[in-house]
Order: structure tokens, then sequence, then C-alpha cells
């Protein structure tokens, strides 16, 4: 009898990257960006405050979680216990990928994200009685973006089926906060019709969060992450994956999504098309990465016992280990994606003000240049990583074509600057015109003489009307002398 594809134990990870506001919508709420986090830690749907000591990040649980009793329906207590473990479980997640984030970077990033740990969601697995609490972690960024991190265990999942489903778990029953279904006096609520996916449940988690907020932006980018640790086809050491054509399919169903029997490949095609997105750890494990947004941390029989005996020790300091590798690239890579699409769907056009054009710019500059400096500040390593996760994603051949969106950006305002110079140019000449035909000494003096001043006044009247010129002249030539200061003159 064939062995089924089956991952007996392991951990997923679902990323959903969309704009939670407009960075100029801060101001219009008169807080920065550390108002902003307090802002959000006041909503019953974060579960924590946090501080900063020695760089080292620590968390608080809100008072009113610390002697939580849950109520779900019909359920109530009998999941108190796991829910408060899952609740400790959360932060110390939030604690561990915080400061493995800083070791990392070398630095701890907190005026520019930060991360809030939010309520969990309970879910019964599709064919099973188990109820699980998955963690869910919100990070935010000062640009505005925002990513909405859950995890969860994989136990007994079939892959064949989860490939159909597009790489997302489904599951028989769903337990949402109360608040996510505008019901605040239970903790948990049964969540519309069976079966849901983790999409459906993360887009109740961000409708919340953006209704905080008035920014009307709805796209989302998402990514799955797989830790396998122990499932069919498991190879021994690493280094012998190649050989291994179950291995090599099922790696190919997870990555490549939806996978069946139609667009399904041979032996052959899998030994060619998998080891191009491959990226070696160690002898125990490895990545393996697609364009199609999903990524496999695949760990070998001789990683069983690496770190504990424990299975269940080991299963978790191997995740923690991979999903701190990986964490920081990851969020990059889903911030730089959506800041492009931002950029590239917005219409370029003559048409737009210098202003407005000088906007779209700037605004992708800004997001673009804070996630890469992180990465910049990082060990090499984590460099490499990042750009072979960048390559297999595809985004390289984005940035061509927002390059060239950028190019055309500076050309229409190199041309509507000249328009405007050429324009300024001739209303100066012609005012100048009129000034010497019309207010010249002796047209001054007719003047005076005509309503009756004295001509103690031509003088006076005279170079006031030429500094009204200088002035206008000025005005009419603000940006340019700005341009030329800016130049010339360097900063001390």
């Amino acid at each position: 009898m064939n062995e089924l594809p089956i991952i007996r134990s392991g951990f997923v990870d679902y990323y959903s990257c969309f704009r939670l506001f407009d960075s100029n919508e801060i101001k219009d709420y008169h807080f920065d960006f550390n108002g902003l986090r307090e802002y959000l830690t006041k909503f019953s749907l974060i579960m924590n405050t946090h501080t900063m000591n020695d760089n080292q990040m620590s968390y608080k649980l809100k008072d009113n979680l610390s002697k939580l009793i849950v109520d779900i329906g019909d359920e109530k207590l009998i999941v108190q216990l796991p829910y408060l473990e899952k609740i400790h479980y959360s932060m110390d997640l939030l604690v561990r990928v915080s400061n493995d984030e800083f070791s990392l970077t070398n630095s701890n990033w907190t005026d520019l994200k930060f991360k809030v740990a939010l309520i969990p969601f309970m879910y019964q697995p599709v064919d099973s009685d188990n109820k699980e609490f998955a963690t869910v972690i919100l990070s935010v960024f000062k640009s505005g973006l925002a990513i909405l991190h859950t995890s969860h265990k994989i136990i007994n999942e079939n892959v064949d089926e989860l490939s159909l489903n597009a790489g997302y778990s489904l599951y028989d029953k769903v337990q949402l906060p109360g608040v996510l279904l505008s019901d605040s006096k239970k903790t948990f609520k049964k969540f519309g019709i069976n079966p849901k996916n983790i999409i459906d449940i993360s887009d109740k988690y961000i409708d919340y969060l953006k209704s905080k907020f008035s920014n009307k932006n709805y796209t989302v980018k998402r990514l799955v992450q797989y830790h396998l640790m122990d499932y069919a086809f498991r190879p021994k050491e690493m280094d012998s994956y190649s050989s291994n054509h179950n291995f090599l399919h099922l790696l190919h169903k997870l990555l490549y999504s939806p996978v069946d029997k139609y667009n399904g490949l041979t032996d052959k095609q899998v030994k060619h098309k998998i080891p191009q997105h491959h990226y070696e750890i160690s002898r125990h494990s490895s990545y393996f990465v697609s364009d199609g947004y999903k990524l496999v941390i695949a760990h070998s029989k001789s990683a069983s016992s690496i770190v504990s005996k424990s299975i269940e020790e080991n299963s978790s300091a191997l995740y923690f280990a991979g999903l701190s590798g990986s964490l920081v690239q990851v969020e990059h890579l889903l911030i730089k994606d959506y800041a492009n699409g931002e950029f590239l769907i917005n219409s370029i056009n003559t048409n737009m003000s210098i202003t407005d054009l000088l906007l779209a710019k700037t605004r992708l500059m800004d997001t673009l240049s804070i996630v890469q400096s992180r990465i910049d500040s990082g060990f090499s390593s984590m460099n490499k990583l990042h750009l072979f996760m960048e390559q297999r994603m595809m985004l390289i051949s984005q940035e061509d074509i927002v390059k060239q969106r950028t190019e055309n950006i500076e050309e229409i305002i190199h041309l509507k600057e000249q328009s405007s110079n050429t324009l300024k140019t001739t209303a100066v000449a012609i005012f100048s015109l009129i000034l010497t035909a019309f207010l010249s000494p002796s047209a001054i003096k007719d003047l005076l003489e005509m309503f009756g001043f004295d001509q103690s006044f031509i003088l006076p009247t005279w170079l006031f009307l030429m500094v009204v010129n200088v002035l206008i002249i000025i005005l009419l030539f603000t940006g340019k002398l700005k341009k030329i200061f800016k130049k010339n003159i360097k900063k001390p």
C-alpha cells in the first residue's frame, strides 16, 4: 500500500500584508507613531502593552486578560486553561521574535515598527475532534502598512487536500473573538458557515483593525510558510533529498498549490524544478521558496532529536529557529511587494500635479528605505537568504517596472517644471514691460501731478513699485531658488 502524503507534525504561518492607515492620517488623529501604539492597545482585540529595556523587548498582558474566564457559547469554561496557555505562548512568541530580530539586525526598530498580540481564535481541523488555538500577531509599520501573522500547528494533514485548497488549511469549526463579530459580550462566538479557511478568518481581523482608521484600500498580499517536522517521505539527511521523488512531489504540491492530476509533474520534472528553489541551511534543514509566495522549511529525520529527545520540545525549538531565521525577510518582501504594487496601480499621467507626482514617488521611497535598512544592517547570512527569496518570488522583475515608472514620473516632473518656468519667464517679461512703460519716473511724475501729489513722492513711489516687482519675481521663482540654495549651500 502506497504511503499517503501526510504531514503528521508541523506548523504553518499565514502572513497578510495590508494598508492599515495612510501615513498622514496619524496627524489627523493628533499623535505621533508612539501615540499610534497607545491608540491601538486600547482596543479589546489587542492583548498586550510592551516596553523596551536594555535593547530587550518585554510584553505585559493587559489587566483584563490575566484573570479571564472564557465563555464559548454553550461550552463555558472547558477551554479556559488551554486558552490562557495559548495567550502566554503568544506572548512568548512575541518576545522571542522581537528579540531575535534585534539580534539579527542590530537594532530594535521601535521608532519604525511595533508588534502586538491579538486575541487568538479557536478552531477544530476538518476530520478532527481536537480544539486548538491559533497565535495571531500584528506588526505595524510607520509607513502605514501592517502584517497580520497567524500561526498554528499542523497535525495529520493530507498534502493532496491542502494543495487543492491553494495551500490553506480548512477548519471544521471556528470560534472567533466576539468583538470581531460585533458581539463584545461574548469572549468567543461561532463564525459563519463551516468549513472556513484562514483567509476568511484573517479578513475578519483585518476588517476590525481597518475600521479604526479611515483608509479604504482593501488590497491584501498573502504568503504561506510551512514548517515540516514529521511527514511522509521525509529524507534522512537534507543532502540526499533530490533523489527522493516522493518528497519532491510533496514539496511541489505545497509550493505550487493548487496541484492536481492535470498540472502535476513527472519525476524527472520535479527533480529538475525543485532544486532551483532550494536554499540549504544545514544538513538537518532547508528552505524551499516558490514564486507563488509559498515557503517551506523542511527538517530531515536527523533533526528529530537535535535539540531535545522530547518530540514536542524539539518541534517547538525547530519552529522558533525557522521562524526567527526568515521572519525579517518575509516581512520585508511582503512590504516591498505591497508598496511596489500600490505604486504601480496608481495611474500616472501628465495631468497630475507636481505635488501629487512627488507624493507618489516619496511614499514608495519612504516605505522601501525603511524595510531595506533592516536587511542592510543584518548579518550577511540574512542578506543572502533575503536575496535568494526575492529572486525566487520574482520581485526582481517587478522592480524593473517600478524603476521605469519612477523614471516616467521624473520625466513628467521635469517637463512640467520646464513648462512652468517658461510661463513664469514670459509673465515676468510682460510685467517688466508694463512697469517700464507705465511706471517709469516720468510716468509716475505725471500720475502724481494728476492726483495733486507733491513731486517729492516720485522717488519713494518708484522705489516701492520696484520692491513690489522684485517680490513678485521672487514668488514666481520660489521653487527654483530653493533648488539652487539646496544644491550650492552645504549644511554644517
